[in-house]
């Protein structure tokens, strides 16, 4: 037999668990969706890093005088990063989906490598979740970057002839 005292601590106990499900739940859901978007980022920057691997000095290919066989061709920067960008700005539609702002790609050339960074903000349904752990910015976002190197087949070591 049960006492009154007792009555109703099995509905306390259950919404209980149902709150913290929910909470589980709601949390998989940000969490997931942020490293989905991260994956994407970084598949972006992989391409785009590829991309910029291709922007050798074409003014040195054709004008060098300095240019023989088995000198590497050097990256020009600027190629470089307009092929990033654009690469970037092909990738749109599908980064679109997952970001609600993709900042301008960050391209470094150092020798005959390219690195390629780029940040963009994730909206996540329940952000103010993710406000507790500190992990937001203030307008409800989460912000994921992402560095992606790449080196030229063209610009690389000295060869023989």
């Amino acid at each position: 037999m049960t006492t009154r005292a007792e009555d109703g601590s099995i509905t306390v106990l259950v919404i209980g668990y149902v709150a913290i499900a929910a909470v589980l739940i709601a949390a998989g859901i940000d969490v997931s969706k942020v490293f989905l978007a991260q994956r994407a980022l970084s598949s972006a920057a992989d391409a785009a890093a590829v991309a910029a691997a291709e922007g050798v000095d074409t003014a040195r290919i054709y004008d060098g005088p300095d240019l023989r066989c088995g000198v590497p061709l050097s990256l020009d920067p600027l190629v470089a990063d307009t092929l990033a960008r654009a690469h970037i700005a092909d990738s749109s539609p599908d980064l679109d989906r997952a970001f609600t702002s993709i900042d301008q790609p960050r391209t470094t050339v150092t020798g005959s490598t390219v690195t390629v960074a780029l940040r963009g903000r994730v909206r996540v349904p329940f952000g103010h979740l993710l406000s507790w752990l500190g992990i937001r910015e203030s307008d409800g976002s989460v912000v994921v970057t992402e560095q992606a190197s790449a080196t030229s087949p063209v610009a690389g070591t000295p060869a023989s002839c």
